[in-house]
């Protein structure tokens, strides 16, 4: 334990703590005023200065300008890890920061997004520093939003002037005082023929010719002594790396330096070219007009304004007036005029005041006949005069034609207006009444002001079958044909109609296209012409109804002949024919009585002679039938008695299955039912033949085809309808037209009785019969009597 002091030692010491304490004073002082001098640097900077604890990113120190800058208050910044405002992806943070770890400082570009969500760019100054035996980050940060964007404007403008420097037609360059290119543009480089990186550097006697040469030096020295050019451009020619010529023009200025001393000079090139061939073309043109002038087809002459004397003047202009140039020279325009000097000095005065003038003019040739001309004079100033310009052209001859054609047109009008029919001339796009002549208003019941006011197509008769053609379709036929004729129907204005006939074609009517139309009035004729063919229509019926009955006439009468002759000849051969077929037939049953026991082909040819018996009496039958056959006995009893029984014997005979089609219950009707069933029978019996070949068609062509043959039985009002049809060979038109002729046949053994004999039966019931046929497809014959009885 420390011994206590006396009191010369606590005096001793006091003095020493006094002397220590006076002596450390002035340094407590001044290192207060540095902190307040640091403290006022620290808050007044115009930057922004922060402390952050390196462990925890917490703002433990800043100023003003760091939370302002961002938009937030003293609070919300101490608040705020620099993170949360930092417009940054984790990479590049982490990448700064391994940056300042590692040198102990690091400067840097950084977005930061203020607290309205503005983005701002800045440069930051990053230490670490030790504080209080704490690592922290001393940051300077400096707003250079608007540095930025001013840089962005600076390379966009720099950008800009670049691309306009490299896409100008223009050659842009830049030479030293010694005269070697320091800068160019693209278009340079490409006028002059040589890479960039060859013409850096290149003196412009390289590529210049050595006249050329001096005067482009003898150019810019004057330029560089005087600073002013004799002229703006110099024209001069570059020999390309190729060794082509360029012809071009130079411009020049003086290029400074910052301190504006004289460091070269920098102009523009261009392409003397297509200037050099447009002043060719140029002269070529003048060559031209001069040539135009000269040769012209109509005068020009150029007079002086004050003395009326010529200037200039053309060969055409003396030459139509009959005289040489050398007279043409003696003369002033004066003594050519028809008027005189007056009527020339008033045309002069004319020009003067107005401008221009156009007017027609007699001019004297040289034979003394006057001639016109149409004559345009302008105003104009050549070399500071006052000139008068005329073209004039002779329109002697147009004038004489015009004469003709106003003759003509008179004549025309008169023919238009003193016309018996209707004439239109109408729009051709509309179809508008452009104009009409008096029998076009007086024939239609319309004033010429309705007319007027109305197209073409109003007057057509809307209830006609015929539509017209729509206006421009009517022209493509106009302009295709040249004329159209065409017959319509018009409607007159009380509601009437007329016929009448139109002639169109295409016109013209003060220089526009227009459709003229001739329209003529033709009821009267069509009503006559209808008349007449009513009469001749009815005479043409009367010759053909008369020269039908004469041909049945005849036809009848070659038929009674046909059959007187064939009713003599029956009555003999059947009488003939008779006994020995009766013999025959009775030998043959004899035969087959004996030939019972024989052999099967006796029996085959013993029935094939009982079946042509058969035939031959069928024959004979038909023949007595058709030519002195009873009439029929009609007798009111019922078919189905008899019917049902003649289709099984016809099946059974034919060997061929047919088809009944009528009901179990028919009426009583008026027949003779041997003769209707022997119209039946051979109604079936051509069927059946049909099929038969058919079906031999059908097996030539290896076809399937299964024979069917049906007879239906009908009602129809007061009628008994029967109807055989087949699916049959057919027939063709021909055949069926002559179905019904006696004597008419397509087989080799038929007699062309039995459709003749069925028409006559049929005739005799009082009943009607038709055919329907067609090749391959069948027939269907279906006959009808009347229906007078009652049910059963």
């Amino acid at each position: 334990m420390e011994s206590k002091l006396s009191y010369d030692q606590l005096k001793k010491r006091f003095h020493e703590l006094k002397t220590k304490l006076e002596e450390q004073q002035p340094e407590e002082d001044r290192l207060k005023e540095n902190h307040k001098l640091y403290q006022a640097i620290f808050e007044h900077a115009g930057v922004a200065m922060m402390l952050t604890d390196f462990r925890t990113g917490k703002v433990e120190a800043y100023n003003g300008k760091a939370h302002l800058e961002m938009g937030m208050t003293a609070g919300e910044y101490e608040e705020t890890d620099s993170r949360d405002y930092l417009f940054t992806d984790d990479e590049t943070y982490q990448e700064n920061l391994k940056h300042l770890i590692a040198q102990g400082s690091h400067a840097y570009h950084a977005k930061m997004r203020k607290k309205d969500g503005i983005l701002m760019d800045a440069w930051v100054s990053a230490v670490l520093v030790g504080v209080g035996g704490k690592k922290h980050i001393h940051s300077i940060r400096v707003d250079i939003t608007d540095h930025k964007k001013a840089e962005t404007r600076l390379r966009e403008k720099e950008k800009r002037y670049r691309d306009i420097l490299e896409n100008m037609k223009e050659g842009y360059y830049e030479v030293d005082l010694a005269g070697h290119l320091t800068f160019f543009n693209t278009a340079f480089s490409r006028m002059y023929g040589y890479p960039p990186e060859e013409l850096l550097g290149m003196n412009n006697r390289h590529y210049m010719s050595p006249e050329t040469a001096e005067n482009v030096y003898r150019f810019f020295n004057g330029l560089f002594r005087t600073g002013k050019t004799p002229v703006p451009f110099l024209e001069y020619e570059v020999i390309r790396k190729d060794r082509s010529i360029l012809s071009a023009e130079i411009s020049v200025s003086l290029h400074k330096n910052a301190q504006g001393e004289v460091i070269g000079f920098r102009g523009v090139v261009r392409d003397n070219s297509e200037k050099k061939q447009m002043e060719k073309e140029l002269r070529a043109q003048e060559s031209l007009y001069r040539s135009l002038f000269d040769h012209a087809g109509f005068s020009i002459v150029l007079t002086d304004a004050r003395t009326g004397s010529r200037m200039a003047y053309n060969k055409r202009s003396y030459e139509e007036l009959g005289y040489t140039e050398d007279e043409y020279k003696e003369l002033m325009p004066s003594d050519l005029y028809e008027s005189g000097v007056e009527g020339f000095a008033e045309d002069i005065r004319t020009v003067l005041e107005k401008g221009s003038h156009t007017t027609t003019v007699g001019y004297r040739s040289k034979s003394g006949e006057i001639r016109d001309f149409f004559r345009s004079s302008v105003k104009v100033k050549i070399r500071g005069k006052a000139c008068i310009h005329v073209i004039r052209a002779d329109i002697t001859d147009r004038k004489k034609a015009e004469q003709t054609l106003k003759e003509s047109e008179t004549l025309f009008k008169t023919v238009f207006e003193a016309a018996a029919d209707p004439i239109f001339l109408t729009d051709p796009v509309n179809g508008r009444i452009l104009d009409l002549n008096p029998a076009a208003f007086l024939g239609s019941g319309y004033s010429r002001e309705e007319l007027l006011d109305m197209a073409i197509l109003d007057l057509v008769d809307p209830d006609q079958t015929l539509t017209p053609m729509q206006p421009e379709d009517f022209v493509k036929e106009l302009e295709k044909h040249g004329r159209l004729f065409f017959e319509f129907f018009h409607r007159k204005k009380d509601g009437s109609k007329l016929i009448v006939e139109i002639s169109s074609c295409l016109a013209e009517q003060n220089g526009e296209k227009v459709v003229l139309s001739l329209v003529r009035d033709v009821t009267d004729r069509k009503q006559k012409e209808a008349e007449l063919d009513r009469y001749r229509q009815n005479l043409e019926d009367m010759v053909h109804e008369r020269t039908r009955k004469l041909e049945d006439a005849q036809r009848e009468l070659v038929n009674k002949e046909k059959l007187a002759v064939l009713g003599q000849l029956t009555a003999t051969v059947s009488h003939e024919l008779r006994n020995p077929l009766g013999v025959i037939q009775s030998s043959g049953y004899y035969l087959q009585k004996k030939a019972a026991d024989q052999d099967a082909k006796i029996q085959k040819h013993l029935k094939r002679i009982e079946e042509q018996v058969e035939v031959c009496d069928g024959i004979i039958e038909d023949l007595l039938e058709y030519t002195r056959g009873k009439k029929a006995v009609l007798l009111k009893e019922n078919i189905h008695a008899w019917l049902p029984e003649l289709m099984e014997k016809m099946s059974v005979t034919q060997g061929i299955q047919l088809h009944g089609e009528f009901p179990e219950k028919l009426p009583l009707i008026f027949h003779d039912p041997a003769k209707l069933q022997l119209a039946l029978v051979n109604l079936l019996n051509n069927a059946v033949q049909a099929v038969r070949e058919q079906a031999d068609q059908c097996k030539l062509k290896n076809m399937p085809y299964a024979p069917d043959i049906t007879l239906c039985v009908r009602e129809e009002k007061d009628l008994m309808v029967f109807e055989v049809s087949d699916n049959g060979s057919g027939m063709d038109e021909q055949t069926r037209n002559r179905a019904f002729d006696p004597l008419f046949t397509t087989r080799s053994r038929g007699t062309g009785l039995g459709l003749p004999n069925v028409q006559k039966i049929i005739d005799e019931h009082g009943g009607k019969i038709a055919v329907t046929s067609a090749p391959g497809l069948g027939t269907r014959v279906s006959f009808s009597l009347p229906n007078k009885g009652g049910m059963e």
